[in-house]
This record gives C-alpha cells, structure tokens and sequence, in this order.
C-alpha cells in the first residue's frame, strides 16, 4: 500500500506513505527505509521545497535529470535509508541520459513516463 501512496500529489497521501513506510522498516521490512525516504522527498517537493534524499527525478528537455536536493542532507543519512550518494546517483543520471536508452519500465521508475 505504502508504494502506491508514495505516488500521492497531496500532503495527506504522502504523510501517510510516510507512516506506513516508517512502520514497514520498523517492522523488518528493509525496502521501507527507501520508501520512506522517496515519500519524504515527494512531501517537500509538494511544499515547493528541495527533497532531502534525491529520490526525485524530472525531464528536461528530453533528458533525466536529478530535483534539487538540500544540501543540509549528508551520505550517511541517505545510506541509511538506503539511497545512493549524492555521487553516485548522479552519475546514474549521466549514464542514463547517454546510455543506449532507457527501456519503457526504467523510465516509469524514474518519472520519465507514464505506465501504459
């Protein structure tokens, strides 16, 4: 449920992934930390603020590219949760925008498209 919330555009939905997220990971269940890290970034990025993590991607122009993230965030709390380095997840987005391209699902995860 908390992956479909995730995808939330209110505030309400979002904190409420978050919730679940966070109960998820309490739980056990490790993939809740990322979850809960993505609907973080989606809440701020609904208040027009940066993302804390840098779960968030956008297209400009064609191309994938990194939302602006706080700069205030350090690697150890993303690793925590288990997201990427800063580095490192912006090499993946270099190495998407000259790769061979994306396939039809890559570019849903990242927010390129929509499902079909």
């Amino acid at each position: 449920m908390g992956w479909i919330l995730k995808y939330g555009q209110t505030e309400n939905v979002l904190r409420l992934a978050q919730k679940m997220a966070k109960k998820s990971f309490e739980h056990g269940y490790e993939k809740g930390r990322w979850l809960y890290a993505a609907a973080t970034d989606r809440l701020c990025m609904t208040q027009g603020k940066r993302q804390k993590f840098g779960t968030q991607f956008g297209r400009r122009d064609g191309t994938c590219e990194l939302l602006p993230v706080q700069k205030t965030t350090t690697d150890a709390e993303r690793r925590a949760y288990g997201v990427l380095s800063l580095k490192k997840i912006r090499t993946v987005v270099r190495s998407l925008n000259r790769g061979p391209g994306l396939s039809h699902h890559q570019k849903v995860l990242i927010g390129l498209t929509r499902k079909r």
